[in-house]
């Protein structure tokens, strides 16, 4: 068995963080499913039943935001270059994103 791991964006952190970040909406597929396997809520419970560590339910909100942002801020700048220079027609699909980004911004916030 062969296998390629991306220690790209490995770092130690908060795991609320990589909780929020497993859960957002991007990572999940068209039935909510995180990763496209399971349901956010219970991937949270069965991560805190299976480490023994304590979830709070702010802490993954937070980071939510946080990633959500980054994110958008990350496709805004993509496709920002990519209209400016145009660039490959695949990029284009960052442009489709970017208001689902804001929805869930504005939801995570309560503005909406």
């Amino acid at each position: 068995m062969k296998a390629i791991i991306d220690f790209d964006a490995a770092k130690v952190s908060d795991v609320h963080e990589e909780l929020g970040q497993c859960t957002m909406w991007g990572y999940q597929d068209a039935e909510g499913r995180a990763g496209g396997m399971i349901e956010p809520d219970r991937f949270i419970a069965e991560y805190a039943s299976r480490s023994g560590r304590a979830i709070e339910p702010a802490g993954i909100h937070y980071y939510l935001i946080l990633t959500t942002f980054q994110h958008y801020l990350a496709f805004v700048t993509l496709a920002r270059g990519w209209l400016d220079h145009g660039g490959d027609v695949r990029m284009a699909r960052l442009l489709f994103t970017l208001g689902q980004d804001r929805l869930e911004l504005g939801r995570f916030l309560n503005i909406i």
